[in-house]
């Protein structure tokens, strides 16, 4: 029986032997910007679409074994899974590309070769599906199968694309394999397109050939094929399971589960259900991990950390209630490391963030409930607003089902309307990381599509002679702007972190200003900006002078050399695991993401802040060279090596200590920086710190406005310069003791409020109980008063209430004696709060809850009589 490796290896080798370049999968980062995760094997080659079919590409036959993640927008797979045992939110996509090479022919009969003579397939059981208008896939396809096995569908089964309104699309054909009858809805007429589940989809065979534009079909430059084989499901077809969770992909880690929970899968479908989503699960966040994606609450890791913490609450389900998920990380690795071997060697790291994720999210479900009581107590209706469903959700963690829960059992309604409106404009938030797609998209009424990739002058040349190549407006948010494309330009596009130049470009009749550059995937560098004077004539093909904004460039190039001293100064300071997680070049700061597990220390960074500044002061030459990816690695060179790279590269060497494949903009000394200081460190992720730092004058001015606040304190303070922080000192010190004072006097002033209240005990059918309005006292307070009254009575009913702010607050107590008597805290809060017009809620010894109806609390002081009355009457009867 075929296993997964022998699959992804007899994949790579047939197409090879088909002259294809086998090239490596992508990180799940994509290079699309309009993409969350890799979610396709053609993401990495969407460039190669976009052309007019002139330009050169570096091949013209590819396959892949791709992995990907569909867990964030239109094609997500997350809810499916478990419940289905073919989605994944994490798998693997084997392809075969073709860009303007081979066509539908060789694509339909390579897969029909590989299925049955390679893999050995039982062709009875194979089926496919054809668009219906593409006859020339359905002749090609009678040739290999029996005509009553195609079935024809319609656009929506077997038409891909565009991506939006505009851009490459085209008919596809897909391979079935029948599951058999038992599977099926049972009906004569079951086949592909049937909504049951008889007909397992599992090649996709797309062809590209048409560029759909203002709602017409036009031919594309470079028709190709773009083919996508879920490795999961061919597996499991190949080793004659009904279940992809049966396979040797899934098998390691659904014992070590079993091991974890004492269950045995298959035994009961609730149990199993829940085993999937983890064992699923698992998969994406350890090759999330590992490519560099990080739990945290923005983009990407949003959607990773949601995916943990979805995993770990399905463990409770199975009766797990401690941390478990990181004990599966090496089940992963051992299942994937053959064709994927730096997971071993991330796999400490992976574990060490899955189990503070894990060990965190445990904390937020203990405290959840307490948490989740307090920021509902001062709501006046009984519905709980979508905002604040979105602030517990999104700052402090709790997932929405278990705040739905929560407000079920206070007998309170959610916003979920609300709640998902603002879970929405996040998602669009994290999505919107670029702000354009391909000028071709933009472009209005330009004749000819006369489309060339303009050229970069600028490391050397700072203002140019050029030509207007065309122009056109995009709408980015609110604002309509002037877009405009040289045949050369001198002004940096934003790339690699660093922002785009500005400047102007103008002639005699014409001047414009330049507010950002971009570059489109088409590889177009686009101008935007506005006309300070505007022409009065056709300006495509104008002759014009470009010159940046050399101060901004100035600028700029300061912070980006000063990145590059910061990243040596980290790895000489806190070691040389540290890497460059991500990284933001502008005018006014830079900022470095770099991964670093351990608490920096303030002495750490005054060490690595002196460092950058010393080699400042030393005033190292700058020098750029190119050289090919492989001999920048030999030398030692930095970079983020899973990005993709051009042949050549640019490496940025700062004296003989930094050197950094770059492709921005630097200066030619360090000493021009001038000086750097460290504004900020902070986390953001498991395993991930973040410096912000300013250079030149940015720098110079925080300076200067610390030296003012330091004077000014000296001068309020009646201290000297020397002296400063033992005057500021010895103000904490006053101040920690005075605030002992206070807690101490507020002790005894609850004790003497405790032995008041003692006093005023009533018994109510034969229990004790204290219904008292207390003045002076928070919420706070009156809890702790609660406490202190519990200790001293050892059976009882306490209810205390206290006006704050406009609101009635109360706090019930009950002693466990009386909650076997059928008391509950719980259901005495709610019960009163409800005449305050209030709400609350909590356990069964102790509940909160408040309302802003003042003038019913005596009326409630007196109604928990009544409670305690027909409790008894009704335990007597």
């Amino acid at each position: 029986m075929m296993n997964s490796n022998e699959i992804r290896k007899l994949f790579l080798d047939f197409f090879k032997e088909k002259n294809h370049r086998i090239v490596p999968g992508h990180s799940l980062i994509p290079d699309d910007p309009t993409l969350l995760f890799t979610s396709a094997g053609m993401v990495q080659f969407k460039p190669f679409w976009l052309g007019n079919g002139k330009e050169k590409v570096p091949f013209s036959r590819a396959a892949t074994v791709q992995k990907c993640l569909r867990a964030g927008g239109k094609d997500s797979d997350l809810e499916n899974v478990g419940k289905s045992t073919k989605h994944h939110s994490f798998f693997e996509m084997l392809g075969n590309f073709s860009f303007g090479d081979y066509f539908k022919k060789e694509a339909i009969l390579w897969a029909w070769e590989f299925l049955l003579e390679i893999l050995k397939l039982p062709g009875e059981n194979l089926w496919v599906s054809v668009y219906e208008e593409d006859q020339e896939s359905f002749k090609i396809w009678q040739k290999v199968i029996e005509t009553r096995k195609i079935v024809f569908l319609g656009k929506k089964d077997n038409f891909w694309g565009p991506a939006g309104d505009s851009g490459p699309c085209g008919p596809c054909s897909e391979i079935y394999f029948d599951l058999g009858e038992k599977i099926g809805c049972g009906k004569k007429n079951c086949r592909p397109g049937c909504d049951c589940n008889r007909f397992l989809e599992f090649w996709n065979l797309v062809f590209p050939q048409f560029n759909q534009k203002e709602g017409k079909l036009l031919p594309l430059g470079r028709p190709g094929v773009d083919t996508g084989m879920g490795l999961e499901r061919v597996l499991s077809i190949a080793q004659g399971k009904i279940s992809d969770y049966e396979t040797d992909l899934f098998a390691p880690i659904i014992e070590k589960i079993e091991t974890i929970t004492n269950l045995q899968y298959g035994r009961l479908k609730t149990k199993d259900t829940a085993i999937q989503i983890i064992s699923d699960h698992i998969r994406a966040i350890v090759f999330a991990i590992s490519d560099g994606i990080y739990p945290e609450n923005t983009s990407r890791g949003y959607l990773i950390r949601r995916i943990i913490r979805r995993a770990a609450r399905t463990g409770k389900s199975l009766g797990i209630n401690h941390s478990f998920l990181y004990q599966l990380v090496k089940s992963v690795s051992k299942t994937m490391q053959e064709f994927y071997p730096d997971l071993s060697e991330k796999s400490e790291e992976i574990i060490r963030i899955i189990r503070e994720e894990e060990e965190k999210f445990g904390e937020l479900i203990d405290s959840g409930e307490n948490l989740f009581a307090e920021k509902i107590s001062s709501l006046s209706g009984r519905q709980i607003p979508g905002s604040l469903l979105f602030k517990l959700y999104d700052t402090y963690g709790l997932p929405f089902d278990l705040m739905q829960d929560l407000a079920e059992e206070k007998g309170l309604l959610v916003d979920r309307d609300g709640f998902n409106g603002l879970i929405k404009k996040q998602q669009e938030r994290a999505r919107k990381s670029s702000k354009f797609t391909s000028s071709k998209a933009l472009e209005k009424d330009i004749p000819g599509g006369d489309f060339k990739k303009t050229a970069f002058v600028g490391y050397g040349q700072e203002s140019v002679s050029t030509k207007i190549l065309r122009s056109f407006q995009s709408r980015q948010e609110k604002d309509l702007k002037d877009i405009l494309v040289l045949q050369k330009t001198p002004f940096y596009p934003e790339k690699g972190g660093q922002v785009g130049d500005r400047g102007w470009i103008k002639n005699e009749k014409m001047e414009f200003e330049v507010l950002d550059t971009q570059k489109d995937e088409a590889g177009d560098i686009l101008h935007l900006g506005k006309f300070k004077k505007k022409p009065l004539f056709e300006i495509k093909g104008a002759e014009v002078i470009a010159s940046i904004d050399k101060n901004f460039r100035k600028t700029v190039s300061s912070n980006h050399t000063a990145t590059h001293l910061l990243q040596w100064a980290l790895r000489e300071i806190l070691g040389k695991e540290v890497e460059q997680r991500g990284s933001f070049v502008g005018e006014d700061y830079l900022r470095f993401d770099f991964s670093y597990a351990p608490e920096i220390s303030t002495e750490e960074l005054g060490k690595i802040e002196e460092k950058v500044n010393r080699k400042i002061l030393e005033n190292s030459s700058v020098s750029i060279a190119e050289m090919e990816l492989e001999r920048a690695k030999r030398i030692g060179a930095l970079a983020l090596f899973d990005e993709k790279y051009e042949k050549n590269l640019r490496v940025v060497s700062i004296g003989d200590y930094s050197r950094e494949v770059c492709g921005g903009t630097h200066l030619a000394q360090t000493g021009e920086i001038g000086l750097f200081l460290i504004k900020s460190l902070s986390s953001i992720g498991k395993g991930t710190k973040r410096i912000e730092a300013v250079t030149r004058e940015v720098a110079y001015q925080q300076t200067k406005r610390e030296k003012a606040i330091i004077e000014t304190l000296i001068l309020r303070l009646k201290t000297s310069a020397d002296l400063l922080l033992a005057r500021i000192e010895q103000l904490f010190k006053e101040e920690k003791e005075e605030r002992k004072t206070k807690e101490i006097l507020m002790n005894r002033l609850l004790d003497l409020e405790a032995k008041e209240l003692l006093k005023k005990i009533k018994v109510i059918q034969g229990i004790k109980l204290i219904s008292e309005e207390v003045a002076g006292f928070n919420q706070i307070y009156l809890r702790t008063l609660s406490d202190i009254l519990r200790g001293k009575i050892d059976s009882g009913v306490i209810l205390l209430a206290a006006k704050f702010k406009g609101n009635a607050f109360l706090v019930v107590t009950v002693t466990k004696d009386l909650i076997k008597r059928g008391f509950s805290a719980n259901s005495i809060v709610k019960k009163l709060t409800s005449f305050l017009g209030g709400g609350g809620g909590g356990r069964e010894d102790f509940a909160q809850g408040n309302g802003k109806n003042l003038s019913r609390l005596k009326e409630v002081l007196k109604k928990i009589e009544e409670f305690i009355e027909k409790n008894e009457e009704k335990r007597a009867g």
